[in-house]
């Protein structure tokens, strides 16, 4: 039976150890939903963010041929230890290593990016910090047990699902958050860790290749 966020969540609960499962049950929901929520808040603002020990949702600050102008589009890598210890293949433009990307390039040349802040999400989940980085370090250990064993599935990470199957995994943006951040603007305001923190412009002709085309609804 393909896994779902439900029933990572279950198995979870179910693991040796955990004595409580009811109350279990609530602490890695709550933990989940609050994490989605934060991830999409941010993202729709036009800040990129790190799923912990998974990979990160970013904009790429691109060229518009169509407008001759900056412009963004939304993207998302995989680090190269979740591939590894999850036994998992992605698509190319989805690999960290293939892009020779890593935490520390994606915050220079990818910016602004956010990594979870475990205070503001725990008090979205009514919890505390150090419970809801376990919960969610408990989840991810399911996850990948699941993965690594060939069980096909999905997740909701609330800017986009998270798919395998046959040990080939990708994540795709949801089509109502791309509308949205083609609606609010954020795909046309470039932005850059410069830009937010000093008076620096974006230069067209130094950062984007031309000829490229933004995502459009």
């Amino acid at each position: 039976m393909p896994f779902t966020t439900k029933s990572i969540v279950h198995e979870t609960m179910m693991a040796p150890g955990v004595e409580n499962r009811q109350h279990a049950f609530g602490v890695f929901m709550d933990t989940f939903n609050a994490m989605r929520n934060y991830f999409l808040e941010h993202y729709e603002k036009g800040i990129g963010m790190f799923i912990p020990s998974v990979g990160a949702f970013f904009f790429d600050n691109i060229h518009d041929a169509r407008t001759d102008r900056p412009a963004r589009i939304p993207r998302f890598v995989f680090l190269a230890h979740f591939l590894s210890r999850s036994g998992l293949q992605c698509p190319k433009d989805q690999n960290a290593d293939t892009l020779d990307l890593n935490m520390g390039s994606l915050f220079e040349t990818k910016g602004p990016m956010h990594r979870i802040n475990w205070t503001t999400v725990a008090g979205k989940a009514g919890l505390t910090p150090a419970d809801c980085k376990e919960a969610w370090d408990l989840l991810l250990k399911t996850l990948q047990s699941n993965i690594l064993s060939g069980v096909d599935g999905s997740v909701d990470f609330g800017i986009g699902t998270f798919t395998v199957n046959n040990f080939r995994g990708g994540m795709k943006l949801k089509k109502w958050v791309q509308a949205d951040l083609c609606n609010n603007g954020t795909l046309g305001v470039v932005k850059t860790n410069q830009a937010m923190t000093t008076l620096g412009t974006f230069r067209v002709t130094e950062q984007c290749p031309r000829g490229t085309t933004i995502i459009r609804k």
